[in-house]
């Protein structure tokens, strides 16, 4: 009764990831990357990994009506810190050689 629908990806995104997007909101859970799921950070996810079982249990509660405070709070840039792992640039050659 409060949402008429939800958004959840983009048009650029494979069929794949669609699936895989739509897997984790019917079952409430996902194990992996979850960048691989955030439309917005996409061409990201293949580099960064954001290990979605290692966020607190608490997160949605501590992040739901955040305040936008960034600076003074730090509780994400702290998560951040912590928990994303920058698995570096994988570079392949193109055309065989």
């Amino acid at each position: 009764g409060v949402v008429d629908f939800c958004k959840l990806g983009g048009r650029t995104r494979e069929p794949a990831a669609l699936r895989d997007v739509v897997a984790a909101y019917l079952a409430g859970s996902y194990t992996g990357n979850l960048l691989w799921l955030l439309d917005t950070l996409e061409a990201l996810a293949g580099r960064l990994w954001l290990d979605n079982a290692a966020l607190p249990v608490d997160f949605f509660e501590r992040t739901d009506g955040c305040s936008h405070t960034c600076r003074t709070c730090g509780y994400c840039a702290d998560l951040a810190a912590r928990l994303i792992r920058d698995r570096g640039v994988d570079l392949r050659p193109l055309g065989g050689h």
